[in-house]
Order: structure tokens, then sequence, then C-alpha cells
């Protein structure tokens, strides 16, 4: 729990910061690229305020799921805050 979101088994915003420096650190030896995307969810509350945070939270999970199926192998996915996640690109050229 301390490095994983509970709720979607994706690394938290700590285990994020941890894959982020260790990546920065290896640019100069591999020379590889790397690219950070920031996600947020636009208006999630409202889906909260509306619906509950029971179905937030069976949205936030089926995010995670395609987010997860779309990063591929050189991509790690991270949930940093409630509807926040953070994509980093390790060798890719985007």
């Amino acid at each position: 729990m301390a490095q994983h979101d509970g709720l979607m088994n994706l690394p938290n915003r700590r285990m994020c910061l941890r894959l982020l420096e260790t990546a920065v650190a290896t640019i100069p030896a591999t020379g590889r690229n790397l690219s950070v995307l920031f996600v947020d969810i636009d208006l999630f509350k409202t889906v909260d305020d509306s619906y509950g945070h029971d179905a937030g939270d069976i949205v936030l999970v089926e995010l995670a799921r395609r987010f997860s199926a779309l990063a591929g192998a050189q991509c790690s996915v991270s949930r940093i805050s409630g509807d926040e996640f953070v994509f980093l690109l390790d060798g890719m050229n985007v």
C-alpha cells in the first residue's frame, strides 16, 4: 500500500517519483529519451457528486485498466491523486 494505489494496483505518487528519479538518472548513461505525460480527468468531481463515489471508483478502475493496456512494456502508469495519472514513457519518441 505504501507504493501502490489500493483501488487500482497502480504505482502511487511516491512510487511514481521513484520511477521518475530512476529514469532521469539513467538518461546520461543510456542516452534514451524520457517522456512524461500528466493526465487530469476534467470535471471528474461531477461523476462523484452525481452518481456517488462507488460509481466514480468504477470509472477510475476502468480508466486505469485502459491506460495500462495502452501503456505497453516501456511505459508505466501511476495514479498520483484522485483523478490524476502520470505516464512515464522510457525510451520512446513522442
